[in-house]
């Protein structure tokens, strides 16, 4: 249905509204990830379904008995030297299960529940480690 640089910009757009929060990802049957983006359902998701690569990123219209797949296609290794829309769906694939688990959302929890703790110093100054006073790290006699 589309040529390669079509599916390229499909789905780095996606991956930007992803990004965004803009296309909301949501998990569905046999961990595929869904979004609906103005009426057109993405749905990724692993070829066979193990949860690994290689993944697809399949593109429907329609609902119910009138829902018609316009477009698939899957992930793969790629080239070296070019970026492809196989290697693409991958990149999509992460960020979209990240996003529909709430990656952002959790780690911004954690980070704010361990700086009740210990608060960062309030300076501009680059963050450098404390030294250690492992024993292990003392000169020896």
């Amino acid at each position: 249905m589309f040529e390669n640089d079509e599916w390229l910009a499909i789905i780095k757009k996606l991956i930007e509204l992803t990004r965004a929060e803009a296309a909301k990802w949501s998990l569905g049957d046999v961990n595929v990830l869904r979004s609906e983006v103005e009426g057109t359902e993405y749905e990724i998701g692993s070829v066979d379904n193990d949860g690994r690569a290689p993944y697809f990123l399949a593109i429907y219209t329609g609902e119910g008995f009138d829902r018609e797949e316009l477009a698939r296609i899957e992930s793969d290794p790629g080239e070296f030297e070019n970026y492809t829309p196989g290697e693409a769906v991958t990149d999509l694939q992460r960020i979209a299960n990240r996003m529909a688990r709430g990656g952002p959302q959790l780690a911004s929890k954690l980070l704010a529940d361990m700086e009740k703790i210990l608060p960062s110093p309030k300076t501009n100054e680059p963050w450098n480690p404390p030294s250690s006073n492992a024993p292990w790290e003392e000169t020896p006699f």
